[in-house]
């Protein structure tokens, strides 16, 4: 089957690397480069961990997003992964229960650590409201440019066609067909939506389901006397304030 794939970030890019697994054709169009590096999943990092709160879903969905990251391993022939561990910390008592009664509920091995350990393990990041941590030894940095670039190299490789600087201005689901900028049309035997912030623009129908959020990343340097001891630490989850944040050395990622 032809299946026509709207976005080029990770989503499209891994649904086209799905496709071709499965002995179909994908074609992608994307409004800007691919990769793009002004994209949302185009950046030095992403971080996958199991601690979610009390969504336990999200931690289900972990464990077999592990394997499909290997697949893509083995077809890539290399691997842009770094295993961390994980260690939520946070001033807010409730993410931190229904984290642990997740993990609980769900058979997730972890180890509980005091103030005191957290200190001695990582210690960097301020602990003073912050009373426990749950450390679990899965999760790590999912090196997210270098994902995508080697995503766009193979799909290539394997005869797949990608379209930069293409907009589709309209999709027609029943007859497989989009519509782009310039106003030619292509058909295929189904269409996939992968547009990310821009898809209730494409899909007004989606915009009171779908809310765009905004992630800065903020790059710190730290002491020397701490330089060692933060290379080696495990991904930072943290549910201290109004949102919450995530930490790692960049040498994690870098080296």
């Amino acid at each position: 089957m032809k299946i026509l794939v709207v976005g080029g970030g990770i989503v499209g890019l891994s649904t086209a690397w799905a496709l071709v697994r499965l002995g179909h054709t994908p074609v992608v169009y994307d409004q800007g480069a691919v990769p793009n590096p002004m994209a949302a999943s185009y950046d030095q990092h992403r971080i996958i961990r199991l601690a979610y709160g009390e969504r336990d879903g999200y931690c289900r969905m972990v464990k077999p997003a592990f394997q499909a990251w290997r697949r893509l391993w083995r077809d890539l022939g290399e691997q842009h992964y770094a295993e961390t561990s994980t260690l939520l910390i946070g001033g807010r008592a409730d993410d931190y229960a229904s984290s642990r009664a997740s993990f609980d509920r769900l058979n997730v091995p972890y180890e509980e650590l005091d103030k005191v350990t957290i200190k001695q393990a990582v210690p960097i990041p301020t602990t003073t409201q912050r009373r426990m941590g749950l450390y679990n030894a899965e999760g790590g940095v999912l090196l997210a440019d270098r994902i995508v670039g080697a995503l766009t190299v193979w799909l290539r490789n394997q005869g797949s066609e990608i379209h930069p600087q293409t907009m589709v201005r309209d999709v027609d689901f029943h007859h497989a067909i989009v519509t782009l900028n310039d106003h030619t049309q292509h058909e295929g035997d189904a269409v996939v939506v992968a547009a990310g912030a821009w898809a209730p623009q494409l899909l007004p129908e989606l915009a009171a389901h779908v809310k765009p959020i905004r992630q800065a990343v903020i790059y710190l340097r730290p002491p020397a006397h701490y330089l060692q001891c933060w290379r080696n630490s495990p991904v930072i989850v943290d549910f201290g304030g109004t949102d919450d944040a995530r930490a790692y050395h960049p040498s994690q990622i870098l080296d």
